[in-house]
């Protein structure tokens, strides 16, 4: 497998995100099928999957690269990672409902204060947005979703909610969950 890092500006953070990519990449255990892997520096997190390629965009302007924090990188990369190996093996579906997944998956394999730590300071905004935190886990880890829990959900995302609590690797439970997202606007 080929490695190939684009940084539009090279400079300390540049340089903070390559390391930890190169720290995550070697010891991460997972039979690649991907050819390649690149990963840019750019202005979005985003996770592009072409053929064989796999293409991880980390935002520049994201708090985490600006104040150089390792660890805050470190876990942006896994996610990306842990979501190019959720997309090799499941269907399409919409975003909130595979990051649930791929989080959840994260805690099971001991990520669990990892995300805690990217969530308490990436908090979203909208539909589905500000629950995803909690939602991912709370199957294995309580502490952290009664933190991340909000209170006091809208009454049109009650059944979205609790479509989405439910085990996802159920394919009924995932048919819910997607026609559910689909209802409120989900994304």
């Amino acid at each position: 497998m080929r490695i190939l890092k684009s940084f539009a500006v090279q400079d300390e953070k540049s340089a903070a995100v390559s390391r930890a990519f190169d720290n995550i990449i070697t010891k991460f255990e997972y039979p690649w099928k991907f050819g390649k892997i690149e990963l840019h520096l750019r202005d979005e997190n985003r996770l592009v999957l072409k053929g064989d390629t796999c293409i991880i965009l980390l935002d520049y302007n994201d708090v985490f690269v600006q104040q150089t924090d390792h660890k805050g990188i470190s876990i942006m990369i896994l996610r990306m990672l842990f979501r190019a190996i959720y997309r090799e093996t499941h269907h399409e579906m919409p975003e909130a409902i595979e990051e649930i997944a791929v989080n959840r998956e994260m805690v099971k394999r001991g990520y669990g204060n990892d995300l805690a730590y990217h969530y308490y300071t990436h908090r979203g905004k909208g539909p589905l947005k500000d629950d995803i935190a909690w939602l991912s886990f709370h199957f294995q880890d309580k502490y952290n979703a009664e933190f991340f829990r909000n209170k006091k959900p809208a009454a049109e995302m009650k059944e979205t909610i609790e479509s989405l609590k439910r085990d996802l690797e159920d394919e009924n439970n995932m048919r819910n969950a997607i026609r559910s997202c689909m209802k409120i606007g989900a994304e």
